[in-house]
């Protein structure tokens, strides 16, 4: 060890102890190991797991005929880093690191089953935890708020490569005594040593797991409580020779900094009435000495007895029970003598009643069946059930099962008849469609099209909807090499009461013309109709993001347009194999997917972002036995309850004020300001009320002092109730502060068409600064961390040898400010 001067050493010293009493030591729990031959990894659960625990798991799939694996997945588990670490001599090797908070019902649990691919032929991993970490105060996965990582920890494994070292990109943690943790993964069977940093240096190995298989896997993992703010430098550690294609990503936990209380779980939960939600409550820092005192609150709720609850344990678990339909918030008030009181975060717990009939069908068993759903608001009550088994009377094309379903509500909602047509993508694009009554009676052959005239090719999909009128649409794509989406319509004879009967079935428009998108976006999806009569197509193309397109059937010249990106509730891009498509009667959707995430999702229109063009999606229910999907409702646009003529906002001397002008106001109780700092997730900032009704003009004005609010981002919103209890919600704005302390962000060359390029760049301070490479799907390729000095720098940018010619998107963050700009690759 280096000298180091006496004075300074007791500074050193009294640092110390001043940390330790205002933040919470991060601490390793528990690991465990699994592997597999199956398509299933399932871990023990880590002994001493705990509410508000951070887990991680850290898996690698082998396949021995590579055909592009994908992420392993479970429900509630985010995807960290992911990705192939190397395709070679016929086979494959994907890395993916999940994270999760740990609740009660895991800590009840006994083990953790994984989802991997269909292909994948072996795998192995370690499942890991950690305690002490502020779970809800760092950023998530993507780099936005409300998650454990002290920065945005990337989403890649870095630096691959076949050799007998992992090196891990340097990371810049902005807290002290924040956790680094360095995974590590190798298609070999070798074990891992030496694991170490410039700063803290030496890693504590927790994790080192290699399999001798016929497709060998080994996963390794190492941390250290870092006290210090900066640059870790590049991380390493060593393989047993000689090694093999390997990667590795670096992270840091962030710290639970002075007093807190915390609730998990933290995040909004959708339950049917009746049910109850295990919650724990969790004291960190507290100052004094003797019991805690905990006093929860959830009004309407059951809440067990005593409450309040003194006991001498710093967490406290409860049952709370929801017996009625209603918005629920959830927090508690923790005390201590010696101590001052802590409220906890807010739970917001919003619960449904069942639907009085189903409400969704589905076409189940490889499409062999049709089955009813009861679903409210994205809350699952029963299914699936079996109603029909579909047949196919009078095919000329062979069909045995259904591409694709679709209901009608005519006669009547209740008595809708149901349509499909069978699996026809072999038969030189030649389309059947049949239909039976609600129950599945009188099952008849509709008629058919060719839905590609003179061509043979085969239909690459088709998707199936009906509209308010009781007709029947088709879209087919990949047609003439995948570069068309053809528009059929069956014009079902609801005026004489024949709902098996078509008075004609023709093409509407052989090309539909698409803004924002292309044929090959539409490998996977559905279709839908609303009571505009607007077409709602949900599109992916298995590998980047998913889309809506919408658009007004209108014969040769139908035009679709991208309108929404599919968000998750981490704001990821989400990538579902997607293949159903549904509305609920409040104008909200219901998608299915397939594949290893495969269940019900529910894209909620309360959240739809018109600054950012997205919409967020949440799980419903697992189920991998969901395709198509169909009702019978055709929800209008929502209707304000008022009129919103203008709704902006300035901001002057740290302060929002926020004006809107409104019209035909009736029957509005009261305007809710609702402030976010990421633009998804939103609470109350305060409420204006009504001057009562009037049909004419009214303006109205907030004020929002962000004097002690922390970040530059800004999104408002007004939520609007009226007087029967129904809500909407305007326009989302977004406000900035002016706190540019990067700026002129260039690049050249550009085009590029070396290994290298130049970043350029003016700071106003001394600032670690994260740059990203993303191309136009969003995805990042590259990303590097620097340290600029105030003035003008230059930076050179990395990697970008290794990027395909094409546009990309530098972007550039210092964690407040944010800049992009495009350039170009060429060779």
């Amino acid at each position: 060890m280096s000298k180091i001067k006496l004075s300074n050493f007791f500074l050193f010293i009294g640092m110390l102890l001043l940390t330790a009493t205002a933040n919470a030591q991060i601490t390793f729990v528990a690991q465990s190991n699994a592997s597999t031959t199956t398509t299933t990894l399932t871990f023990t659960k880590p002994v001493g797991l705990a509410p508000g625990d951070v887990m991680f798991a850290n898996m690698l799939q082998a396949n021995n005929a590579p055909s592009a694996l994908s992420d392993a997945a479970r429900l509630g588990w985010k995807v960290v880093a992911g990705g192939q670490l190397v395709s070679t001599g016929g086979n494959e090797w994907w890395g993916t690191l999940l994270w999760k908070v740990a609740n009660a019902t895991d800590v009840a649990a006994t083990n953790f089953a994984f989802n991997l691919d269909a292909d994948a032929d072996f795998a192995s991993g370690g499942l890991m935890a950690f305690r002490g970490v502020d779970f809800d105060g760092g950023v998530n996965a993507l780099g936005n708020p409300g998650g454990p990582f002290d920065i945005d920890p990337g989403n890649v494994y870095e630096n691959l490569a076949n050799d007998a070292q992992l090196n891990a990109n340097a990371i810049t943690n902005v807290t002290s005594g924040a956790a680094i943790v360095m995974f590590g993964v190798v298609n070999s069977n070798k074990n891992f040593s030496v694991w170490n940093t410039t700063a803290p240096g030496a890693l504590a190995e927790i994790h080192d797991f290699g399999v001798n298989s016929t497709l060998n896997t080994a996963t390794g993992a190492a941390w250290a409580v870092k006290n210090t703010i900066g640059s870790t430098g590049g991380g390493t550690a060593t393989l047993q020779n000689p090694g093999g294609w390997n990667g590795s990503i670096m992270v840091a936990l962030k710290p639970i900094v002075g007093q807190q209380a915390k609730l998990v779980p933290f995040r909004d939960q959708n339950i049917a009435t009746g049910t109850s939600i295990s919650f724990t409550t969790i004291a960190y820092n507290f100052a004094g000495s003797g019991n805690y005192t905990y006093t929860w609150t959830a009004a309407g709720a059951t809440i067990p007895t005593p409450n309040p609850e003194t006991v001498t344990a710093n967490s406290n678990t409860k049952s709370l029970t929801f017996s009625t339909a209603g918005t629920y918030t959830v927090s508690v008030t923790i005390s201590r003598t010696g101590a001052s009181s802590s409220i906890t975060n807010t739970t917001t717990v919003n619960v449904f009643d069942p639907p009085a009939s189903p409400d969704l069908w589905a076409a189940s068993t490889f499409g062999t069946r049709i089955s009813s759903y009861s679903v409210n608001f994205g809350v699952y009550f029963s299914g699936p059930t079996d109603i029909i088994t579909p047949t196919f009377p009078g095919t000329t094309t062979g069909a045995t099962y259904t591409a694709a379903i679709a209901r009608s509500d005519k006669p009547t909602v209740a008595l809708g008849h149901h349509y499909w047509i069978g699996n026809t993508g072999g038969n030189n694009g030649v389309v059947e469609l049949w239909g039976s009554t609600s129950t599945g009676a009188s099952q008849t052959r509709i008629g058919e099209l060719d839905m590609n005239g003179a061509s043979n090719a085969a239909l690459g999909f088709v998707r199936l909807g009906t509209d308010k009128d009781g007709n029947v649409w088709i879209l087919a794509g990949n047609i003439s090499g995948g570069t068309q989406l053809r528009l059929a319509k069956a014009t079902i004879d609801v005026v004489g009461g024949n709902y098996l009967t078509a008075t004609s079935f023709v093409i509407e428009d052989d090309d539909v013309s698409l803004v924002g998108g292309a044929a090959a976006d539409f490998v996977n999806g559905d279709l839908c109709f609303d009571g505009d009569g607007k077409l709602f197509a949900l599109a992916n193309d298995g590998s980047g993001v998913t889309q809506i397109f919408v658009g007004i059937p209108s014969g040769a010249t139908t035009t679709l347009t991208k309108t929404f990106d599919l968000i998750d509730e981490d704001n990821t891009p989400f990538t579902g194999q997607v293949n159903g498509v549904a509305f609920s009667p409040i104008g909200s959707l219901y998608i299915t997917t397939s594949g290893q995430d495969a269940g019900l999702y529910f894209v909620d229109n309360t959240t739809v972002n018109t600054t950012t063009g997205t919409v967020r999606t949440r799980l419903v229910h697992l189920e991998d036995n969901m395709y198509d999907l169909s009702s019978n409702v055709y929800p209008t646009a929502t209707v304000l309850p008022v009129k919103i003529l203008s709704f902006v906002g300035n901001l002057v001397n740290d302060a929002t004020t926020l004006s809107w002008a409104t019209e035909n106001m009736i029957n509005l109780s009261e305007f809710e300001i609702q402030r976010s700092t990421d633009g998804y997730y939103f609470s109350k900032v305060g409420s204006q009320q009504v001057s009562g009704n009037s049909v004419g003009r009214m303006t109205y004005q907030f004020k929002d002092d962000l004097s002690s609010v922390n970040g530059s981002t800004f999104f408002y919103r007004l939520k609007m109730r009226d007087l029967d209890g129904k809500i909407t919600y305007s326009d989302v704005i977004l406000i900035r502060k002016d706190v540019k302390s990067l700026s002129g962000l260039q690049l050249s060359p550009n085009p590029i068409k070396g290994a290298y390029a130049t970043i350029r760049l003016e700071s106003k301070e001394n600032l670690n600064v994260q740059f990203r490479v993303v191309d136009i799907s969003g995805r990042v390729l590259l990303q590097q961390q620097n340290s600029v000095l105030k003035g003008i720098n230059s930076v050179t940018l990395l990697g970008t040898d290794r990027l395909a010619p094409g546009v990309y998107m530098l972007q550039m963050t210092d964690g407040n400010i944010s800049e992009a700009t495009k350039f170009v690759i060429e060779r």
